[in-house]
């Protein structure tokens, strides 16, 4: 039953809803008129009657109004399971003049700001430091008596572009055979602190004690110069009787 069907079904259970009393008016009206004329039994069992069929013609009708309307019911449940198990799902509603467009556009990304005013000024920047190198080899030739001492002098140089301090590290000396002995070269200053392409010349001293060393022999060592000068002395120790 479509909507004009039910609308027509109300319409006529409320017509005969109305009528109902009306009707039953009209037969208390002529049993008045029939107990006046002495008709009283007969009268009293007519309109019970009356009464009787006018109450089952209204209810009769609004059963199948009911029954109308619950088989309605019934039609849109199973309607509506049959779209929930997928059976003849309604496609979702796409307005064509949002999806043409989309919701979230790519934004170009914000530039930095830059303030024109310290661009324009170049800022300070430190003065770089030359590359490290693998050091470059020195030899130093240094002799003295038995009993005496030995010097030597060398050359250090700060190669960076700022202040460095060059650190002086002496290895002990050592037979040709490469057995160390019990003496170590002195360097004067051990870690001077240069500008940048200043040089100065390092002291090397050794002590030719008889419990160290042996006259006629050679000893040898090393002395490695690190931070702005990269170099490696090269000692060589001759003793004399």
């Amino acid at each position: 039953m479509n909507a004009d069907e039910q609308r027509a079904r109300l319409t006529e259970v409320a017509l005969e809803t109305l009528l109902v009393p009306v009707r039953v008016i009209r037969h208390a009206v002529e049993l008045g008129r029939a107990t006046l004329a002495g008709e009283g039994a007969t009268a009293g069992r007519s309109y019970v009657e009356a009464v009787g069929q006018e109450g089952e013609r209204y209810w009769r009708s609004v059963s199948e109004l009911g029954r109308d309307y619950a088989n309605d019911v019934i039609e849109l449940g199973a309607k509506l399971t049959s779209a929930m198990t997928g059976q003849g799902r309604p496609k979702p509603f796409t307005n064509p003049s949002r999806a043409a467009t989309p919701r979230h556009p790519e934004r170009p990304e914000p530039r930095p700001f830059t303030n024109p005013s310290r661009a324009a000024t170049p800022q300070p920047t430190e003065p770089a430091e030359a590359p490290e190198t693998s050091g470059r080899e020195v030899p130093v030739s240094m002799s003295g008596k038995l009993g005496g001492r030995a010097t030597a002098t060398a050359t250090v140089t700060n190669q960076q572009a700022r202040r460095r301090k060059v650190k002086l590290t002496p290895s002990p000396f050592a037979t040709r055979n490469g057995r160390p002995i019990d003496l170590v070269l002195t360097v004067d200053p051990p870690q001077p602190t240069l500008a940048p392409n200043e040089e100065l010349t390092l002291t090397f001293t050794a002590d030719l004690s008889a419990e160290a060393v042996k006259a006629g022999r050679t000893y040898r060592c090393q002395v490695e110069a690190t931070g702005g000068d990269k170099a490696v002395f090269e000692v060589t120790l001759n003793v004399n009787a």
